[in-house]
């Protein structure tokens, strides 16, 4: 098995999703890759981030799409641009970007992820994401990326058989679990889920994880 840093989350005190975090994953050498969310901004700016709803000074509360990036970067200067953050990589390790986009209107998305990512063609890059269509549209039509779909929280449990590279499963999701292909499971922080995972899989696979130090 292979660890995967959960929005670059292990030892260390440092915010989810941010360049420190992340490189700081990259550089443990336990650890695989990381795991990272994006998300469009309402002036067509990719970032690194979550959750759908961020909290202004005010307290006011908008989608991310509502906002311009300069306004997100004075909510807070360390939500990083996916740019900002792939201009710092220097690693071969896995770099899982999971696509946070959960309407159907995502054409715009797509082109703007593929102009940043066609700087970076050096990197690992895997992308992934909930939005069926959406991942199924960027494997047909950059084939040349390797794209998985999540299985978890009763979404997905219908398309497991598909033409894509990679599967994502959450740990309650096990009985389905296809191995024609690279497996991904999350989000496992403790030892007695990952004893269950070894027991029941065989072949390898990449657990997604908090705190990879504590399980290797």
């Amino acid at each position: 098995m292979s660890f995967i840093a959960h929005r670059g989350m292990d030892n260390h005190n440092l915010k989810e999703n941010t360049i420190d975090a992340l490189l700081y994953c990259l550089n443990q050498e336990y650890i695989s890759g990381v795991e990272f969310d994006i998300r469009i901004t309402k002036d067509k700016n990719i970032i690194i981030y979550h959750d759908m709803l961020i909290k202004d000074n005010a307290g006011n509360i908008n989608t991310v799409k509502q906002k311009n990036l300069s306004e997100i970067k004075n909510i807070n200067k360390n939500i990083p641009t996916l740019e900002e953050f792939l201009k710092k990589v220097n690693s071969q390790k896995l770099l899982l970007i999971e696509i946070k986009e959960e309407s159907d209107d995502f054409d715009i998305f797509i082109i703007k992820l593929f102009n940043i990512l066609k700087k970076y063609k050096n990197l690992n890059i895997y992308i992934c994401s909930f939005n069926y269509k959406l991942i199924r549209k960027i494997k047909a039509k950059y084939s040349q990326y390797k794209c998985g779909l999540i299985i978890g929280y009763l979404m997905n449990t219908n398309n497991i058989s598909n033409n894509l590279d990679f599967y994502l499963y959450s740990y309650n999701y096990l009985e389905l679990i296809n191995k024609d292909k690279e497996i991904f499971i999350f989000t496992i922080n403790k030892k007695d889920k990952l004893r269950k995972i070894s027991t029941n899989i065989n072949n390898n696979y990449y657990i997604i994880s908090d705190n990879s130090y504590l399980l290797i």
